[in-house]
């Protein structure tokens, strides 16, 4: 349920979701991976959704098709399924492949980060050992 903030600044609403096992350190590590909490990391990949779909529905609008108030009833109906077609087509295989690419980009981008911290700290625990002193 949707609940106003307190007047802390934060003006938005909030909302409570659950996550299904192992989203929520998906979403941590998109939201670290990209400099952002996970509540912005959330935000801006549903406004990212609504923006796809408005880009989608611009290069409708700038084709040359004619306004749907043009087309008698029965071309309405079958260009509306197109669109729907084309809406759950691009729902059940963009955003998931599109998802995955980025995922998989995320950790490719974490495996290099540790092994640099890898290669970092033996570097040190190398350097450490060769400067102590032996014990007298």
């Amino acid at each position: 349920m949707a609940t106003k903030t307190s007047n802390t600044g934060r003006d938005s609403d909030k909302f409570t979701l659950r996550f299904s096992e192992g989203l929520r350190e998906q979403i941590k590590r998109a939201a670290a991976a990209n400099n952002r909490t996970m509540n912005a990391e959330i935000v801006a990949r549903l406004q990212s959704t609504f923006k796809s779909r408005q880009i989608a529905a611009n290069v409708m609008a700038a084709s040359h098709v004619k306004p749907a108030y043009d087309l008698p009833d029965y071309m309405k109906e079958v260009a509306k399924e197109q669109v729907d077609k084309l809406n759950k087509a691009f729902d059940e295989n963009f955003l998931p492949a599109l998802a995955a690419l980025i995922d998989e980009q995320i950790q490719k981008e974490h495996e290099k980060r540790v092994r640099l911290l890898e290669e970092v700290m033996e570097t040190h625990l190398f350097r450490a050992s060769k400067t102590k002193k032996p014990k007298a």
